[in-house]
Formats: structure tokens, sequence, C-alpha cells
């Protein structure tokens, strides 16, 4: 596999405050082949976004947990959780989504390409939220009010 293929970004996961940017090196290949066709990232595309499920119970949920804080894999880095993001899972983003002109407050240098982007889409910017993008770099999804992300401005969402 070549090293553009490892360090492009596979999927952008919808956990419970944020986006995570999740990469080939960060997930198990296996779990990663074992999705259905319509969760398998294509690499002529931008990163595939998903959604994560609650874990079956108490024993799936403490065994993640505790791997995961020994270094192991979270939720956002295991396939196996994963769902479309659409309909009530895209939803759900909206439980912990901000007022974008709260983030706009902080970060007034990105009112002009906030407001490009709403002219754009032909939306109201004054009904968008958003939700912070862990990456390499700061970033925000900026979502409507269905929980579709209508694209992304630079800086710090937390």
């Amino acid at each position: 596999m070549s090293t553009v293929w490892q360090a492009r970004p596979l999927f952008l996961v919808q956990e419970v405050d944020r986006f995570k940017v999740i990469a080939e090196p960060d997930v198990d290949s296996a779990a990663l082949a074992a999705l259905p066709a319509a969760l398998q990232p294509l690499w002529w595309k931008g990163p595939k976004v998903v959604a994560i499920r609650e874990p079956k119970d108490a024993e799936e949920r403490n065994k993640v947990m505790f791997e995961s804080i020994k270094g192991g894999r979270d939720f956002g880095e295991r396939p196996e959780f994963y769902l479309p993001y659409e309909g009530a899972n895209a939803l759900k983003s909206l439980n912990r989504a901000k007022p974008l002109s709260v983030f706009l407050q902080k970060q007034p240098g990105q009112q002009a390409a906030a407001t490009e982007l709403a002219a754009k889409k032909g939306a109201d910017i004054a009904q968008w939220l958003y939700l912070p993008v862990v990456a390499r770099q700061d970033w925000v999804a900026v979502l409507d009010k269905q929980g579709q992300i209508q694209g992304f401005l630079k800086g710090d969402g937390f």
C-alpha cells in the first residue's frame, strides 16, 4: 500500500461532540475490509462521513473503554461501530452542535469565508451550526438543521 494512501484521511467520524479524521493507520485493516460496500472509503473521493453506533451492551462498552485507556483504539477508530451518516444518525450530531455565530464571535476572521459559503449554498447563515473537527489542524464542520455538512471553516471550535 502506498504512503499517500496510508496518510490520506479515510473517514470523518461523528463522535458525541465533534468529528474526528481517521486515516488508514488508525484502523484495523481486517475491520476496514469487513465494512459493507456503502461504508467502504473510495481512494478517489474525500473522507467518508460516518456515525458511530452505541455499544451493544456494557461489556462491549467497557472493553473499548479499557482498551482505549491503555492506548488502544477508541470507538472512532473501530469500523465495526460505523453507521451511515444520514437520517437520525446525522441528526444526532445536532445534540451538541453550537450556533455558527458562536464560532464566528471567537474567530471573526472567518466571517467572510462563512458568508461566501452561505452564498454558494443559498442558505441563511443564521440557521447553521458547527462542531469541531479533530485533525492535524483546527477546523469546524458547518452543519445545517438536518445535520448535513455544508462545508468547513478554519479555526479552533472548542
